[in-house]
C-alpha cells in the first residue's frame, strides 16, 4: 500500500467515523463492525513489502 493509498484510506475512515458519530453509533463493537470493510487484506499489506525469509 503506497503512502497516497494509505492517506486516502485514512480520510475515508475519518469521514465514516464522523458519519457514525452523527448517527449516534458509539458502541466500540458496532463501530468495528461498520469499519471492517475498510481493513485492507493481508495481501494488500504484503504486496509491497515481502516477508523476510
Amino acid at each position: 500500500m503506497s503512502m497516497n493509498q494509505f492517506r486516502r484510506l485514512a480520510a475515508k475512515l475519518d469521514q465514516h467515523m464522523q458519519q457514525l458519530s452523527a448517527q449516534g453509533v458509539n458502541d466500540a463493537h458496532a463501530i468495528i463492525n461498520h469499519l471492517m470493510g475498510y481493513v485492507p487484506t493481508c495481501t494488500e499489506f504484503g504486496s509491497e513489502h515481502p516477508t523476510p525469509s
